[in-house]
């Protein structure tokens, strides 16, 4: 699963971003789920490209074991779909370098 999109501010540092767009940063902070940077995506929209695809990926193969690779940000925001917490939390979540999850009735 693609990782986020950060758009305009992709290899950017926060304080070049920070420079070029002046209190952006700031902004996504105080809305993790809605904000996206620009030509980017915000979490709520990662969120529901993520959540759809493993749908897609269930319903194709109901009785098997779906192994999902991905970047920290996407599996956040499939955690917070999964767990019921809100998006705004999203940076809570705990994903540690080379983690692997595994889901409550989904072990293979």
């Amino acid at each position: 699963l693609r990782e986020i999109s950060l758009g305009l501010w992709e290899g950017l540092t926060v304080a070049e971003v920070e420079s070029r767009w002046p209190g952006s940063h700031a902004a996504r902070g105080a809305d993790m789920a809605g904000f996206a940077p620009p030509q980017g995506e915000s979490f709520a929209a990662v969120q529901a490209r993520a959540v759809a695809c493993v749908e897609r990926w269930q319903a194709r193969y109901p009785d098997e074991c779906l192994l999902l690779v991905s970047h920290a940000g996407v599996l956040r925001t499939l955690l917070c779909h999964w767990l019921a917490l809100p998006l705004a939390e999203v940076m809570r979540v705990p994903q540690h370098y080379a983690c692997r999850i595994w889901l409550p009735g989904q072990e293979c």
